[in-house]
């Protein structure tokens, strides 16, 4: 059996092809459509259960031939992305059906993708999956073996213990290992080989101790080995080159160290492929020149005392590649004659030693550029009328290129007067597409320059447009269903796409010019700004830059994608560069400028660890459009109004964006209530219904795919996510994944179909027109089996006739009695039977689609269109944690999507985020962040310890530590700290002075903080019912208390400037006044800060930890400046407050 080993996965290789499914041959005419390979997979299926060695089976099918086949896969529990290139036949279907062994336990996340002959790639459906011991329990103990040494072997002082374990249950997990009466340390586990590097300091006979453990947890017997290390044995090690290290020079640099104890070293040599020693410079850190022959070479260092005891180093391999690649055309020849401007240049290369960097090509007098990297290439170009000639060469992985194959007299001529025209059809078009066209000019058409109605069949291309082509200069034309429905009347004189009744010059779905830009993409930096150049687009052969104003289409510097440029050496405070990037392929070319300045006035550093987040309830906000308050039919009450909905929207938020309010605060992230479509009508709130409540707060959705008409329009969500993004703030949504709004009067009576009244089967009964708080209950028939028609079996569950009924668990149960979706249920499901009623709704059935599916899918659209930064997600218990993880996957391409696809309204290149609401959750590390994949958790403890720092503000200073002490060490999980929620309670009690000083600490808090809607303008508790949480839910107090507001804002703006505030590391200076540093410097960037609160007129602060004599501080709270003098400064304080910052 052929054995392959690749990143940790070992591949069994059982079988060949595997016939088409029924599933595929199903999809075949979907796939003639799109033009791209259709894949899927049969093995694993969907949420399965499997041990570590399992079966992936899976098949791709192309017009063309599917070439390449890769297993993509990464653990789910903070796993990086691993590929696996799977051994496949080319052909128009591929397949293979492979045994793979996973040996780590957890739930992982799995996809296929293929790429044909003309480098087309689809992806298949990914699988969601656990391997765990699932079968017979396991209590057979794995067995471990040494290797080497070997019994009594002698030894130097530093030498390597390897070994096998092996077992035949659930596999080996760990193996330990440990010397004498020292701790038990973790071996290195791969495929059943382990090692540990050993290190003496006793000269003498040493006991190792070694055993297994397998994932069931049985632990084998330690055994033991003996070795003698004996005083004066050296020891020798290459550090570089690494292993398996790639060189096109015949000679490389070898580098180690070597050492003895007791004893001196005479010499230091190196071996080349088993020769002979050449002397090292050097003896404790030593250099060599090793001279290499064509092909993989074997590197050995070998040490020799004064006393000529020898040792030697374990071999280290590099590999030489002197050889150039081969390249030949295969298309066109040599003097072809093309009718055609658009052509594929096609052929092979090879390189046997090193592999292919890539394929280059030149047209006439232009350019190299690259064009491809396999070994059977192909490049689409553009070529004018005329003679032409195309050059190429290969590169392989150390720079050797081959010769340049040049294919002369390349012949393109006119093609005559043809035009084509390409449709769309819709998708309610159901009959034969048909295309009527009169009056021809110029025409030699097959039907003459006229058709009789509906006219003749269109042909359709692979990739799903229906075509036809004239022989003359322009017609008249009209698209039709075989007679009916038909497009308006209309007239084409050259090529043209017809897709949603307008005209397109080129395929709005396929292959478009390149595009280039930059990130940042312009705008003012401080001291420096590194510059990435990004570019996108296939076959592109030009890709340059420019900084010195002239046009990079003529000459520059060419770049490729991820290229980091600096900008702002030798320029002043005032200056201006202009960065222009210019890129040309067979389709068009594209180019843009940018303008960076050089300015001491510009956003701050942004990172997610120091997020300042405000939580609005974007109903109770700001009015904007008053327009839209009453939209479907929603009502005040006519009393306090406790649960309608009150005005505020999206565009009010956009108001108070430009008007400076949220920069003004500090803030850097808003997270806003779900913006999507809520459920139209009320249902009774409180334990005693005694008030009308509306979904205002986004928790009752109806329709994830519309946006609610009471907050706004699309574009009025655009708008604000662009306006809030151009001054560097991010958007979050909160999204609810865990149940569906209640059933209601208003949207029973919409969209259940024909008669929703009560006529034995109706959901409602007659007069519910009439209802109110008293009777509403009254109006429904909770009996009746239509109910299944609302959002059906399929999707929920719910205590309704026809749908399970919810469980005891966090998982099953129904939630404050809401519908709880089956995010669980691996079946592919239907649209819920409501939506076929709801016209405006953009949900269309998807083949294939779980719940899960359906409801990421819907949600990650406004990511991929609008530019979404990441999502606050409720009830986040009550969804398991591989729907989170795979919400996230989905989310992060989408956004990475969003930003490739607007590089000059993206903010930066960092990911998408989410923070969870886990009830009850604190300031620790779990699972939510190490499985769910969330990047924070709401820290429920600090509405508690908040109160440690009222009466003293140094009472608060054990929470900061401990905080700082978790996330700010370990930066792969972080929490949301808040004093006020509108599901718990409000800070504000009246005492202006108390909340003054829950500013400082909330928003000196380490790690992200959550400022909710009126923290920072005493925001009183309003009417509230017999609901306790609708009273945390007023209106916003324009303009409120605006001394309270000042210091907030003071505060915010520092946090804001200081990445150290929350991702730093913090130290106490002094208990009274309280005293602290933050100190942060991670990825080439420093920051750091001094915080005294309870201050009191003039005060000296000891800055000497962090700032030397000389340096210019500022208090930012007041504005004064001072100089460090004996490690000190002096500020008069403003207020009890003072911000220490450098001035630079």
């Amino acid at each position: 059996m052929k054995m392959k080993k690749w990143m940790g996965l070992t591949v069994a290789v059982l079988a060949g092809l595997l016939s088409a499914s029924c599933e595929l041959m199903r999809d075949i005419s979907q796939n003639a459509k799109t033009g791209i390979p259709h894949v899927t997979i049969a093995k694993p299926t969907n949420y399965s259960k499997v041990s570590s060695n399992f079966v992936v089976s899976a098949s791709a099918y192309d017009l063309t031939v599917i070439e390449t086949m890769e297993l993509h896969y990464f653990l789910t529990n903070g796993g990086t992305e691993q590929t696996l290139e799977m051994g496949v036949v080319p052909g128009v279907l591929a397949s293979f059906y492979e045994t793979v062994s996973f040996p780590e336990h957890g739930v992982y996340q799995l996809w296929v993708k293929a790429k044909n002959v003309k480098g087309v790639s689809a992806e298949s459906k990914p699988v969601i999956f656990e391997i765990g011991n699932f079968g017979t329990v396991d209590t057979t103990p794995p067995i471990v073996a040494v290797v080497s040494p070997t019994n009594k072997q002698v030894v130097s002082s530093m030498y390597s213990l390897s070994g096998s374990a092996s077992d035949s249950g659930t596999g080996v997990s760990k193996v330990f290992v440990k010397t004498d009466n020292g701790s038990y340390m973790l071996a290195d586990l791969q495929n059943n080989s382990w090692t540990a590097n050993i290190s003496l300091q006793a000269t003498g006979y040493h006991t190792n101790y070694i055993y297994a453990q397998d994932y069931a947890g049985n632990s084998s017997s330690p055994i033991t080995v003996i070795v003698h290390y004996q005083a004066g044995l050296p020891y020798v090690v290459i550090s570089a080159p690494a292993s398996m290290y790639l060189t096109g020079s015949s000679s490389v640099a070898v580098s180690g160290t070597a050492g003895a104890t007791g004893v001196s070293l005479l010499s230091v040599a190196v071996s080349v492929n088993g020769g002979g020693y050449v002397d090292a410079s050097g003896l404790a850190s030593w250099t060599a020149t090793a001279n290499l022959t064509s092909g993989t070479n074997s590197l050995r260092a070998r040490v020799i005392t004064y006393q000529y005891i020898t040792n030697y180093s374990e071999v280290r391999y590099v590999v030489y590649d002197n050889t150039k690649p081969s390249v030949l055309v295969s298309s066109p020849l040599p003097n072809a004659v093309i009718t055609n401007l658009s052509l594929t240049v096609s052929g092979t290369a090879n390189d046997t030693i090193s592999g292919l960097e890539g394929i280059y090509l030149a047209v006439d007098a232009g350019v190299f550029g690259k064009v491809d990297a396999s070994t059977v290439w192909s490049a689409p170009i553009s070529l004018g009328i005329g003679t032409h000639t195309i050059k190429v060469y290969a590169k392989d992985l150390v720079g050797n290129t081959s010769v340049t194959n040049t294919v002369a007299n390349v012949q393109i001529v006119d093609p005559g007067a043809f035009f084509t025209v390409y449709f769309a059809k819709p998708a309610a078009w159901t009959s034969t597409v048909k295309i009527y066209y009169w009056q021809v000019a110029g025409s030699s058409d097959d039907c003459g320059a006229s058709t009789n109605w509906p006219g003749n069949v269109m042909q359709v291309n692979a990739k799903g447009w229906y075509y036809k082509q004239f022989n003359g200069h322009s017609t008249h034309l009209i698209f039709n269903n075989n007679g009916s429905p038909q497009t308006a009347d209309l007239s084409r004189d050259k090529d043209g796409w017809y897709s949603n009744s307008q005209w397109y010059d080129e395929d709005p779905y396929g292959p478009k010019p390149p595009k280039v830009w930059a990130q940042p993409g312009g705008g003012k930096f401080l001291s420096n700004v590194n510059v990435t150049l990004k570019v996108s687009g296939e076959n592109v052969t030009i890709i340059r830059y420019t900084l010195n104003g002239s046009d990079p289409k003529y000459g520059g510097t060419a770049y490729s994608d991820g290229t980091v440029v600096n900008i702002g050496a030798g320029m002043n405070f005032g200056d201006t560069k202009t960065l222009k990037l210019y890129a040309l392929n067979n389709i068009g070319e594209h180019s843009v400028s940018y303008v960076y300045t050089k300015s001491s006035n510009i956003l701050p550093k942004f990172i997610w660890e120091n997020a300042t987040v405000y939580f609005v309830i974007t109903d109770r906000f700001y009015n904007g459009n008053p327009a839209n308050d009453t939209s479907y039919g929603r009502t005040l009450d006519g009393g306090q109004n406790i649960g309608t909905f009150h005005g505020g929207d999206l565009a009010g938020l956009t108001m108070k964006i430009n008007e400076g309010y949220f920069n003004d605060l500090g803030v850097n992230v808003i997270w806003i209530t779900a913006p999507y479509e809520q459920i139209h009508g009320w249902v009774t709130g409180g334990s005693s219904a005694d008030f009308k409540h509306y979904a205002y707060h986004g928790y009752y959705v109806l329709d994830y795919t519309c946006v609610d008409k009471n907050m706004g329009t699309t574009n009025d969500l655009k708008t604000f996510i662009d306006t809030a993004h151009s001054k560097g703030i991010r958007v979050i949504f909160d999204i609810v994944m865990n149940h569906t709004g209640y059933s209601n009067i208003k949207d029973l009576s919409e969209f259940m179909g024909a008669n929703p009244l009560d006529s034995g089967t109706g959901v409602l009964k007659s007069g519910w027109e009439n209802a109110t708080l008293g009777n509403y209950h009254d109006n429904f028939n909770y009996s009746s089996g239509n109910w299944v028609n609302w959002w059906g079996q399929q999707w929920v569950r719910a205590g309704l006739p026809g749908y399970d009924q919810p469980g005891g668990d966090d998982l099953t149960s129904c939630l404050s009695y809401l519908p709880d979706f089956k995010t669980e249920n691996p079946t592919y499901v239907n649209l819920p039977p409501f939506m076929t009623h709801k016209p405006d709704t953009k949900a269309t059935y998807l083949a294939n689609y779980t719940v899960r599916m359906y409801l990421v899918k819907w949600i990650t659209d406004w990511v991929l269109k609008y530019g979404v930064d990441g999502y606050r997600v409720d009830t986040a218990k009550h969804v398991e944690k591989e729907g989170w993880a795979y919400l996230k996957q989905q989310s992060v391409t989408a956004l990475a999507a969003w930003k490739a696809n607007n590089p000059t309204k993206a903010l930066d290149d960092l990911p998408f985020w989410m923070t969870a609401e886990v009830w009850g959750h604190g300031p620790n590390k779990s699972d939510y962040h190490t499985v769910a994949g969330f990047n924070s958790v709401l820290n429920f403890g600090f509405q508690g310890a908040i109160q440690n720092g009222l009466s003293s503000y140094s009472g608060i200073d054990s929470t900061y530590a401990g905080y700082a002490g978790g996330i700010n060490v370990d930066y792969s999980w972080n929490i949301l700290s808040y004093i006020s929620s509108h599901d718990t309670s409000i800070f504000y009690n009246g005492d202006a002075e108390r909340q003054k000083k829950a500013a400082a600490l909330l928003l000196l808090c380490p790690g992200g903080v959550q400022i909710y809607y009126g923290d920072e303008n005493c925001r009183a508790f309003g009417p509230t019912g017999s609901d306790p949480n609708q009273g945390t839910r007023s209106d916003y107090p324009w303009p409120g208390n605006t001394t309270v507001l000042a210091h907030w804002q003071k505060i915010g703006q520092f946090r804001n400037n200081h990445v150290a505030i929350g991702a730093g590391q913090h130290t106490k200076i002094s208990t009274t006044p309280y005293i602290f540093s933050r100190y942060y410097n991670k990825d080439g960037y420093e920051d750091k800060v001094i915080v005294v609160l309870g201050a009191n007129g003039s005060t000296t602060v000891q800055v000497a930890s962090l700032w030397t004599d000389g340096t210019t501080l500022r208090d930012f709270y007041s504005g004064q400046t001072a100089v460090v003098t004996g490690g000190a400064v002096t500020f008069n304080a403003s207020g009890d407050t003072i911000l220490i910052e450098e001035v630079k």
